[in-house]
């Protein structure tokens, strides 16, 4: 006679310790009713007593056994995950059976999906509300004030802005063979790569008064060529 074991297995998983044995003597009751022979219902209740009992312990596992228990962190993009962590857990029980392997899943934060693509890359050469000096490779220098230095040096390679460094960078010698050496004179992004190089930040971060006393002050000290014949704040230092 066969005697099913799945309802002594759902009383087992689905009551309370202190309900546990009344609610055998109520299968065994039930199942002496249809007939079954007393013993084997006895038989078939303790076996799945001591299958229950057998079950691991995995927080102590664990803590007994770090070196075997592994936990993999992997976002969760899709219902895709979880049949990949499926065929990795069964991967590993094939080759390492003693090993345990688990996956805490996490989602990914809307900022690195949405709000990062919204925002512009700024280049890290780039310097906002400063001071700079432009240094030529013939030594003249020009002091200026920006709220973007990259605009700003575009505009320095522009003839219809009339620069003071557009001026001289087009008559100087030693700077144009040098820009031909390095780079195809025709091209605008190897002329402005050329340019940014000869620039140096000397303040940054300042407000536009700021800015207007800071670029005073250094071309007071500094003195550059190139600063001569343009207009600017004028200082005394005593």
């Amino acid at each position: 006679m066969h005697f099913s074991l799945t309802p002594v297995r759902s009383t087992i998983k689905n009551s309370q310790n202190k309900n546990l044995e009344l609610d055998f003597e109520r299968i065994q009751e039930k199942y002496i009713c249809q007939d079954y022979p007393k013993a084997l219902i006895e038989e078939s209740i303790e076996r799945v007593k001591m299958g229950s009992k057998s079950k691991i312990d995995w927080e102590r596992e664990k803590s007994e056994n770090p070196s075997r228990n592994f936990t993999m962190k992997i976002p969760y993009t899709s219902d895709r995950v979880k049949k990949v962590s499926n065929e990795l857990r069964k991967s590993l029980k094939a080759y390492l059976p003693d090993f345990n392997l688990n996956f805490a899943h996490k989602t990914i934060a809307v900022r690195n999906t949405i709000i990062n693509n919204l925002c512009p890359k700024l280049d890290s050469r780039n310097s906002l509300n400063s001071v700079y000096m432009f240094t030529c490779d013939c030594g003249d220098r020009y002091i200026g004030e920006t709220e973007n230095l990259f605009n700003r040096v575009q505009d320095h390679q522009q003839p219809s802005k009339e620069t003071a460094i557009y001026n001289h960078t087009s008559e100087c010698a030693i700077f144009t063979n040098n820009f031909d050496q390095s780079y195809n004179r025709n091209n605008f992004e190897n002329r402005f790569e050329f340019l940014l190089g000869k620039f140096e930040i000397l303040h940054k971060n300042l407000k536009y008064k700021e800015r207007t006393q800071y670029e005073a002050i250094e071309i007071k000290l500094r003195k550059p060529v190139l600063n001569r014949q343009v207009k600017h704040k004028s200082i005394a230092i005593v």
